[in-house]
C-alpha cells in the first residue's frame, strides 16, 4: 500500500460585481506568499483575498481530499477602515449602511479600493498594495 500526502492551496479573490460580489480560487501546489500573490494576474481589479488549504492523499491510487482550512484572515487591498462614528460625521448620506452596522452589531466596516463598504471582522487586515509591488 502506498500512500502520499499533498497540500495544495487556494487563493480565493474578490472582486465587485454588477448586483452581488464575484469571487475567482486560484488553486496552487505550492504557498505563495502576499509578495507572490500580487504578481498573479487575478489581483487586477480584486478588493480582498483569502489564502487556504487542504490535504490530498492518495492511497492505492485513490484520492480522498480533506476539508479546506482557511487561515482565518482576509486580506483587503488598499482599504480603509471606519467606525459608526466615522460613517455618521463622514458620510452623513449613508443611513442606511449606519442602520445595518447597528442592526448587524459590525463596529467596523472597509470602503474598498472599488467603493464599497464590506463588514471588518476581527481577523481582517488591510494590506497597502505598494508595499507589495
Amino acid at each position: 500500500m502506498t500512500v502520499k500526502v499533498k497540500k495544495r492551496y487556494y487563493i480565493t479573490f474578490n472582486y465587485p460585481g454588477h448586483f452581488f460580489g464575484e469571487s475567482y480560487t486560484l488553486e496552487s501546489m505550492v504557498k505563495k506568499s502576499i509578495k507572490q500573490i500580487f504578481k498573479l494576474s487575478e489581483i487586477e481589479g480584486a478588493y480582498a483575498f483569502t489564502i487556504s488549504e487542504q490535504e490530498v492523499v492518495i492511497m492505492n491510487g485513490k484520492t480522498y481530499k480533506g476539508n479546506h482550512k482557511d487561515n482565518g484572515i482576509r486580506y483587503f487591498i488598499d482599504a480603509t477602515l471606519y467606525n459608526q462614528g466615522d460613517i455618521e460625521k463622514l458620510f452623513p448620506d449613508k443611513e442606511i449602511l449606519l442602520s445595518n452596522m447597528k442592526c448587524n452589531k459590525y463596529d467596523y466596516v472597509v470602503k474598498t479600493n472599488c467603493g464599497w463598504h464590506v463588514p471588518f471582522e476581527v481577523n481582517d487586515v488591510i494590506i497597502k498594495s505598494s508595499d507589495y509591488k
